[in-house]
């Protein structure tokens, strides 16, 4: 399906565009009757999760999800990834913990330490003062590509650039004998979505609102990912798995979920500093954005499951506690990131 023009749902391109930055970005609950009838035409999740069509956005939970359902996850264009498919799906995850996880990805995993040797990714033995220095980095330079991003992750607005990314990039299917599986190739292109370089479709925060609001089939939230995952299940079965309901939850027997650390060591965003906070908010101004229509999409969705089961899925105090890490996205003063 190609992307359908703003006037497919009645509104112009201003009135669209405004029209989800009042309902979405300028309430701290948004309202789920625009949203709900945004996604009225949205596939129900096929059967067999062969046939889904999964965008993954680096560290958004989508190795783990992918590795559970054993389904081919490239971390390519929206645009690429969902051409020609009947169900695609996407998740998308708060900019501040996002961009951290990107860090940290570079730093400890196999492949972070593989693309970024011999390159000046900052790596001393105090990986907190590292972080500021690579925040730095892109707050301070305009450079791009796969040489100024340390052959990694570019953080700038990376979940907006993937929706709005241009580049359909060769199939390696066949991986050869060596220290670099032939999979990786594609992502040191300047055109790939992990670099600021990548090609774009015009006016890439307004086309990425659009991308999510009316072919994404369903967005799944990472700093929610139990209570996306009961959600898709529900949409794909028509009955909630087992584990589900906050009472399971908070009796210890919630729905298990994998989780791939690729080396990465156990973390919490909670002791970062204003000052990379503030570096952190300077990058992703539309992954903000972007961000808070997805999770406006997934709240419908869960708010929808409740009614119809009459049961709760997220639990409130699981909501106080993650609405008080996404104040900073309402500009709430001072809060701190979701671990």
């Amino acid at each position: 399906r190609r992307l359908p023009g703003p006037r497919a749902h009645g509104l112009s391109g201003e009135t669209c565009g405004a029209t989800m930055w009042t309902a979405v970005l300028g309430a701290p609950l948004p309202a789920d009757r625009m949203v709900r009838q945004l996604r009225a035409e949205f596939a129900r999740p096929p059967e067999d999760v062969q046939q889904i069509r999964y965008v993954h956005i680096p560290k958004t939970g989508g190795a783990s999800l992918s590795s559970a359902w054993k389904i081919f996850a490239p971390e390519e264009c929206f645009d690429h990834v969902a051409a020609g498919g009947n169900f695609t799906m996407v998740s998308l995850r708060s900019p501040r913990a996002h961009v951290h996880s990107l860090f940290l990805e570079c730093r400890y995993s196999r492949w972070g330490r593989v693309q970024t040797n011999g390159s000046a990714f900052p790596r001393t033995d105090n990986a907190t003062a590292d972080y500021s220095a690579w925040l730095q980095h892109f707050v301070r330079d305009a450079g791009t590509g796969p040489a100024f991003d340390y052959r990694c992750y570019d953080p700038r607005d990376m979940q907006t650039r993937q929706l709005s990314c241009t580049w359909h990039p060769p199939r390696r299917r066949n991986e050869q004998p060596g220290p670099v599986p032939t999979s990786w190739l594609n992502y040191r292109d300047a055109r790939h979505a992990h670099h600021a370089s990548a090609p774009m479709f015009p006016n890439p925060e307004l086309w990425a609102l659009q991308t999510l609001a009316t072919r994404a089939d369903f967005v799944l939230v990472t700093d929610l990912y139990l209570e996306s995952m009961c959600v898709f299940e529900f949409r794909r079965a028509g009955a909630l798995p087992a584990g589900c309901t906050c009472a399971e939850q908070r009796a210890g027997s919630g729905f298990k979920l994998p989780h791939l650390r690729h080396g990465v060591p156990v973390h919490t965003e909670g002791n970062l500093g204003g000052d990379d906070l503030a570096l952190v908010d300077q990058l992703t101004v539309s992954d903000r954005a972007v961000f808070k229509l997805g999770l406006a999409r997934l709240m419908a969705d869960l708010h929808e499951t409740e009614a119809t089961v009459g049961k709760t899925v997220l639990c409130p105090e699981k909501w106080i506690h993650l609405r008080s890490d996404l104040a900073y996205l309402w500009g709430e003063g001072a809060s701190r990131p979701s671990a």
